[in-house]
């Protein structure tokens, strides 16, 4: 576990698998964030194999990579990632097969998210605004 302080927010990060259920075959699965009540879970370049050749394959329709942010409860010092609420409040897809690309896009919306909660913008409306307002 590792914390850090983005804009003076903490942010927590797990390094665990994400929001995927086959994280655990994906090569990028590791940027696994919480900043507030939201969690940033981004996952990709998805490992399978058909008549024994490797190759990677989607994540989602078209999308090699995604970027998920969901709201979560109950954070504590012993659970820091909480229990998520509901479906996905923001969804971002990456068609690139590239995991700078996954990373570079993960980190865009928890700056986005640690910027609104800064300026004590962190209601679902103001949070999913400052995300989709990026340039992904």
């Amino acid at each position: 576990m590792i914390t850090l302080t983005l804009h003076g927010v903490p942010v927590y990060c797990s390094g665990v698998a994400g929001h995927f259920a086959l994280a655990h075959r994906c090569d990028m699965r590791m940027m696994h964030t919480v900043a507030g009540k939201w969690r940033v879970s981004t996952v990709g370049r998805l490992r399978a194999t058909l008549h024994g050749r490797e190759f990677y394959d989607t994540v989602g329709s078209g999308r090699f990579g995604e970027t998920f942010v969901y709201a979560v409860t109950d954070c504590t010092d012993e659970i820091p990632e909480g229990q998520t609420v509901g479906i996905p409040l923001v969804t971002q897809g990456y068609s690139e097969n590239d995991s700078r690309v996954f990373e570079r896009g993960h980190l865009a919306i928890l700056d986005a998210i640690c910027r609104a909660i800064a300026d004590n913008k962190g209601s679902h409306e103001e949070i999913a605004a400052a995300v989709n307002s990026l340039k992904l």
